[in-house]
């Protein structure tokens, strides 16, 4: 049986993808034994953890184990597994006093397989830009491929996409997740704008390292980087890629 571990940013990423999302991409997390790991702090703060010298050598999986970082998990995974899979969800955010561009360059070269150490999948600029998204329709996304936000933004950007999103209603955002439909929507949305960024039309599975390259160009070059969320990308790890409906949305 398949083992699949996610290393998330906060306890909101993990409610969200225990209770909804996993549900939506489709990983059934009544027959997959899959573990959620609320880091409960920045990837910029896990890379410190990975780069001192006692755990030089060491796996992503035992220095968490050794930090007695597994707490809330499911009880059918046991706490010396192995995975078939791992997938680390964290923030971009530029503005955080920790970040620095060889951390980021680092962190995306290390985790690059979801078979091996683990796939870290950023969220642009944070994990919020799940609902960046003005309209489900086509004049919507010509606008939300183009869309830039300041690496400054902060959390003000988390304020700011409530003024635009489709989804905020009855103050929330979570309206779309429970709708099967809304949700492939919103991925093909991510698709769309991924594939624009990185100048291809066919989709080959995520690639963190040419996305990085692109987000630090674009900062280097205006201050501003692209609004993406890579987390709903794995949609397409467990579904097959319609092209009537991409095309549709192109």
């Amino acid at each position: 049986m398949r083992k699949i571990l996610f290393v998330v940013e906060g306890d909101k990423e993990k409610t969200h993808l225990d209770k909804y999302l996993l549900k939506q991409i489709g990983i059934d997390v009544n027959e997959e034994n899959v573990m959620i790991i609320s880091y409960k702090t920045t990837i910029y703060e896990l890379y410190d953890l990975l780069v001192i010298k006692e755990n030089e050598g060491k796996s992503l999986t035992s220095i968490l184990l050794k930090e007695e970082q597994l707490k809330n998990v499911k009880a059918n995974v046991k706490i010396d597994s192995t995975f078939s899979e791992i997938y680390l969800i964290f923030d971009y955010e530029p503005h955080y006093q920790k970040f620095e561009i060889d951390k980021v360059k680092y962190l995306v070269t290390r985790f690059n397989d979801e078979t091996d150490e683990g796939m870290l999948l950023f969220n642009f600029p944070m994990y919020e830009s799940l609902y960046d998204i003005t309209s489900l329709d086509i004049d919507g996304y010509q606008i939300f491929k183009e869309f830039k936000v300041d690496k400054g933004i902060g959390n003000r950007y988390k304020i700011d996409i409530k003024e635009r999103s489709f989804s905020w209603g009855n103050n929330q955002f979570y309206q779309y997740i429970y709708d099967p439909l809304k949700f492939k929507i919103v991925s093909y949305f991510n698709l769309m704008k991924y594939l624009y960024l990185i100048k291809e039309n066919l989709y080959k599975g995520l690639d963190t390292n040419l996305l990085i390259d692109i987000e630090i160009k674009e900062m280097e070059l205006t201050n501003k980087i692209y609004t993406l969320n890579s987390t709903v990308l794995l949609y397409f790890n467990y579904h097959e890629i319609d092209k009537r409906f991409m095309n549709f949305y192109a």
